[in-house]
């Protein structure tokens, strides 16, 4: 489709007033606002100190609790070295009956303590402590549900090596972390509570900008429409009847003369259309809902369609369906014809151009498209065409499609202009509010 379409607005006139100084309107927007949208930075900081307060926080909570869980480890490593002490002081020949009687009664926390012998299937695996290459190794193991803190350690208080395995509760030093774990537990909802305080700050900076942004658009709109009506005051009506008299010329003139008069209407019809765009897009009109009959709504738009096609090669195709919908038709017509007159624009010059025009209807509303096999819009620009004043023609006011979806926003609906398959564009037009049923024929 083509970027910008020009409208044809109806030819309304204004009363003439006096000759009022207008030269000192500013139309920009206000700075203060201007500064107020484009500094979003400042709206961030909260949440980025809130996010970073979170995460210190619960980093702090985890690496305390990882540094309890050492101890834990250092605390389990000293009960066991009790263990080995009291062992070391039993005399050689009553080590083993002696170590189950009075190292249960001093360590609580034991459950199996044994001394290994070299024909045992576990001395196998702490071969190296019978070398004489290890003095311990530690491991976790679960028993029954149970976790064990399990420490191999050797013993050589009767000369030759011997190697103990000693079973401790590995819950018995949980009273380490009990806090930690507790804190870590209500940090965690406390830096979850700050992402989540975080998380709305930033959604509320991003509203309050996007509102804040609404409200300057509005502004814009409101200066829009005041130049509009300037326009309307000073240039409507002089230009009305320098086009009157350049047509009543032009009917009597030879046609010699005729033909320098044709670029004076030409232009003054051009002319008239600029205005009209800044009249419709500063003030939109307010709908006026009735039910209307859609064939006969296609049956003006394909003739409005066949003065913009002329003699080019152009096909247009809708599917003529009966229905009736509620909607102000004035306003749908004039949306429709800047939408077609995009895709007549992207045709020109081009071999088996086709416009189809589709609608498609149910309980959620009316949905009408209109695709052509042109060569379509780039990605760039797509993101833009609905923008005031944005046009790749040399000539313009760039206001054609946003024009098109301020009609389509007052009748309660959108517009969205997407890539066809395998070329050209759909414009596609929503209407929850039409309310279309099928057309009874008549008896």
């Amino acid at each position: 489709m083509s970027v910008h379409p020009h409208v044809e607005g109806p030819d309304a006139s204004y009363p003439s007033g006096g000759g009022d100084e207008r030269d000192d309107w500013n139309l920009s927007v206000p700075s203060h606002g201007r500064v107020a949208a484009l500094r979003p930075v400042s709206k961030y900081l909260l949440p980025s100190g809130l996010l970073a307060l979170a995460f210190v926080l619960i980093l702090s909570s985890v690496r305390t609790y990882h540094d309890l869980e050492g101890q834990k480890m250092v605390y389990l490593l000293n009960r066991v070295s009790r263990v080995a002490q009291q062992l070391e002081r039993l005399p050689p020949d009553d080590l083993f009956a002696a170590s189950v009687r009075s190292v249960a009664e001093s360590e609580p926390n034991l459950i199996d303590l044994r001394l290994l012998q070299r024909s045992d299937a576990q001395a196998k695996d702490v071969e190296s402590l019978w070398n004489g290459e290890e003095l311990f190794r530690t491991e976790f193991v679960s028993i029954n549900g149970k976790r064990i803190f399990r420490s191999f350690i050797t013993l050589g208080s009767s000369g030759a090596v011997q190697v103990a395995k000693v079973d401790l509760d590995a819950s018995a030093a949980d009273f380490i972390t009990a806090n930690a774990r507790t804190n870590l537990i209500a940090a965690s909802f406390a830096g979850s509570a700050l992402v989540l305080l975080s998380l709305y700050a930033v959604w509320s900076a991003r509203r309050n900008a996007t509102l804040a942004y609404e409200r300057l658009q509005l502004q814009h709109l409101a200066h829009i429409g005041t130049m509009a009506t300037a326009l309307a005051h000073e240039i409507r009506n002089p230009l009305g009847a320098m086009k009157g008299f350049a047509q009543l010329a032009c009917r009597r003139a030879s046609p010699d003369v005729a033909a320098y008069l044709e670029p004076i209407l030409r232009e003054s019809r051009r002319l008239e259309r600029v205005v009209d765009d800044l009249l419709l897009y500063g003030r939109a009109p307010t709908p006026c809902f009735r039910e209307v009959e859609w064939r006969d709504f296609e049956d003006v738009l394909r003739i409005n369609v066949g003065e913009m096609i002329g003699a080019s090669a152009i096909r247009f195709d809708s599917d003529g369906q009966a229905f009736r919908f509620r909607t102000d038709p004035d306003i749908l017509r004039q949306a429709l014809l800047n939408v077609l007159r995009n895709s007549v624009e992207a045709l020109s010059g081009q071999e088996h151009g086709v416009i189809a025009l589709r609608t498609a209807f149910s309980e959620a509303g009316l949905c009408i498209t209109v695709t052509d096999n042109g060569p379509g819009v780039p990605e760039a620009v797509r993101k833009r065409l609905f923008e005031p004043f944005f046009t790749t023609k040399a000539s313009g006011t760039g206001l054609g499609l946003a024009i098109s979806r301020r009609l389509i926003a007052t009748l309660n609906g959108r517009l969205e202009l997407n890539p066809a398959v395998p070329s050209g564009a759909v414009a596609v037009i929503y209407l929850p509010a039409a309310k279309a049923v099928i057309s009874q024929p008549a008896q």
